[in-house]
């Protein structure tokens, strides 16, 4: 009985090895560019399925999504970054201590987007997501929340009533089924 269970586990190891390596090498060879963006970042929460043996680096998630590394270790972006990028790159790096630098940039960049973008918060859609998502998010700081809490006017005394209105606003932080949310998005009429 315990070369069955041997067996079984050397196959799953074999063929969670096949998936992550075949992963790895899409993401490496994928042009990566808007056109190609969101089916790849798919790709990489299938990762978060196969466990934390098969984590990919953190220079190369950020290559993968668009950011260049210079000789000191520090991050650039190529292009600009959707939120669902973001998103995803978030969900996968989650607090993870291996990824605390990507974090840091990522924290970062979101503050220098709504910066940036201040004019247009209450007409931008995408920022108004993020607001709203980010507050839920267990993986980015408080300051940060605070700092897109105040960008929008709200009193930072009011950001728990926010943050308890809804477990989650658009990404399911907590409890992300990526074969759920693929079934639902199959489900879903365009119009």
């Amino acid at each position: 009985m315990d070369k069955v269970h041997e067996v079984e586990r050397d196959l799953k190891d074999r063929v969670f090895k096949f998936i992550f390596d075949s992963i790895n090498r899409h993401i490496k060879h994928t042009p990566h560019d808007r056109f190609h963006e969101v089916e790849t970042l798919y790709l990489l929460l299938t990762l978060n399925k196969l466990g934390r043996g098969y984590r990919i680096n953190e220079q190369n998630i950020a290559t993968f999504i668009g950011l260049e590394i210079n000789d000191a270790g520090d991050y650039s972006f190529k292009r600009h970054m959707s939120y669902f990028s973001i998103s995803v790159c978030l969900l996968y790096i989650r607090n993870q201590a291996r990824y605390r630098k990507l974090r840091d940039f990522l924290e970062a960049e979101i503050k220098k987007i709504f910066k940036d973008r201040s004019a247009y918060l209450h007409q931008d859609s995408e920022l108004v997501i993020a607001a709203l998502d980010l507050q839920c998010c267990p993986y980015i700081s408080q300051g940060l929340k605070e700092y897109i809490a105040t960008s929008y006017g709200v009193e930072t005394a009011r950001l728990p009533l926010l943050q308890r209105a809804s477990p989650y606003w658009f990404t399911n932080w907590e409890n992300f089924n990526l074969s759920r949310e693929l079934d639902k998005k199959r489900a879903r009429e365009v119009y």
